[in-house]
């Protein structure tokens, strides 16, 4: 097996290389199954006989089974390298350096994106690479004692395999599928009819004498080639990024919450607003009647000013009197009494004639700026209608928050009493405080829901006025 662990291996650190957006976590445990006892290969300390125990979520576990945290490729390969020599292997008339036992090597790759980012949420995958005895006849390897006893669990685990897919490809008509008769077959549970992907090598011998063991092998490969199984991604979210994604939420909310009096500035500047508002208010209504008043001038002007054209006749008459009464005045003296007097006319109708449109000019000018208070009081109140309902936005979101994190807790507190059901540890203690905190947060939180109805009436307010 250590040409496919190579290969794997390769491959795996050649993906990790070309993806550095993501942070890869390789962990390795190796175990085998001899005499149908589980004994672990990276930590002969840990007993002969390890349990099997069933998890809700990973499945079938076994006990106190070492899991060592992988640096790099080489040390990958050192550690696969001490599973390969711990391995239990003994003498047969067929083979030198037979195989006595099932090896299992399995990777747990995690892998999640980098610390910038607000994901907690991960993809796990298990990579398994299981060696298995060869099946052997007595009379053939002339085994006994020990050896006649290993050869009869590794034949009784086979079979147990076998039937397993048989039964597998034939489906749902298959009935109830024996997992449990083996330790083998309840380990490789989901790898063989679950979530996961399957490649199977057989390998057979060509010699005539080993007819019968090379045609059940191949009746096994045939059956396990019509066993279908549904792979799927697994993401997970880890306590550690859990707890890490709610402490910065936590210490967001706190860094909103110790801004110095945060909602009073937002009411000053509301109010600021609606000063200004009443102010542009006020002035487009004076506006308004300083051009009322304007028009009505206007109108005034245009009743009594008529062009003079000629004088009256009581003028006319009054110059061809005075010309009667004085003949004696120099004729000099007339005429310039006669070019100032239409001088004074003319003066006079153009005065009449520009009164008018300098009434226009000051009437479209205050029309114009009539217009523009109008238009700033619209974009006044536009911008606070915007703010209220920001602020209405804001309490929703933090709504939404506090149900967000009331469901993440009630999560934690249900982790944690299942890993206290199994005795893991006290590694979920730290959560308490983090709850409690939450909590604290939570309610700060609702202390401030009248910041809303306060923006409303406020807007009610000026949308009357």
């Amino acid at each position: 097996m250590r040409g496919i662990t190579e290969k794997a291996v390769n491959d795996i650190y050649h993906h990790i290389m070309n993806t550095p957006e993501r942070d890869f976590t390789i962990k390795i445990s190796g175990l085998e199954i001899y005499n149908e006892n589980v004994r672990d290969l990276l930590n002969s300390e840990s007993g002969r006989n390890l349990k099997l125990l069933d998890d809700p979520e990973k499945g079938t576990v076994v006990e106190k089974l070492v899991e060592e945290t992988v640096s790099n490729d080489q040390h990958l390969r050192h550690l696969i390298s001490i599973c390969e020599a711990q391995r239990q292997v003994g003498e047969t008339a067929l083979n030198d350096t037979s195989s006595r036992s099932h090896q299992i090597i399995r990777l747990t790759i995690q892998s999640t994106l980098r610390e910038n980012s607000d994901c907690v949420r991960s993809f796990v995958a298990s990579l398994n690479f299981v060696d298995l005895a060869g099946s052997e006849r007595a009379s053939q390897t002339h085994a006994d004692g020990a050896r006649l006893k290993e050869g009869c669990h590794i034949n009784l685990s086979l079979m147990t395999l076998t039937t397993v897919i048989r039964k597998l490809s034939v489906g749902k008509r298959s009935g109830h599928i024996p997992y449990r008769d083996s330790k083998l077959t309840r380990i490789l549970q989901h790898s063989l009819g679950g979530n996961a992907r399957t490649a199977i090598i057989c390998t057979l011998s060509p010699a005539l004498s080993h007819f019968e063991q090379s045609r059940n092998t191949l009746f096994f490969a045939t059956r396990a080639k019509e066993v279908t199984n549904n792979a799927q991604v697994n993401m997970v979210v880890s306590d550690k990024q859990l707890v890490k994604h709610l402490q910065k939420e936590v210490a967001r909310l706190e860094a909103e919450l110790r801004t110095p009096d945060l909602s009073r500035e937002k009411d000053l500047k509301i109010q600021q607003m609606e000063m200004e508002i009443e102010e542009l208010k006020r002035q487009r209504d004076l506006a308004q009647s300083e051009v009322d008043e304007l028009r009505r001038k206007l109108q005034d002007d245009q009743q009594t000013s008529n062009p003079i054209e000629l004088p009256r006749p009581s003028m006319q008459k009054c110059l061809s009197y005075s010309d009667v009464l004085s003949p004696k005045l120099d004729r000099k003296e007339i005429d310039h009494n006669d070019k100032t007097r239409k001088t004074l006319l003319r003066q006079s109708m153009r005065q009449s004639s520009t009164a008018p449109f300098t009434l226009m000019h000051e009437i479209r000018k205050l029309e114009h700026l009539q217009e523009q208070l109008g238009e700033e009081a619209n974009r006044a109140l536009e911008v606070l209608q915007k703010e209220v309902a920001y602020h209405r936005l804001g309490n929703q979101d933090a709504a939404e928050t506090i149900a967000k994190l009331q469901a993440e807790i009630r999560e934690m507190c249900a982790v944690r009493s299942i890993k206290k059901e199994v005795d893991v540890g006290t590694t979920i203690a730290p959560n308490r405080s983090v709850s409690a905190n939450l909590k604290e947060e939570i309610t700060k939180l609702h202390s401030q829901g009248s910041t809303i109805a306060n923006l409303e009436e406020q807007l009610e307010n000026v949308q009357k006025s």
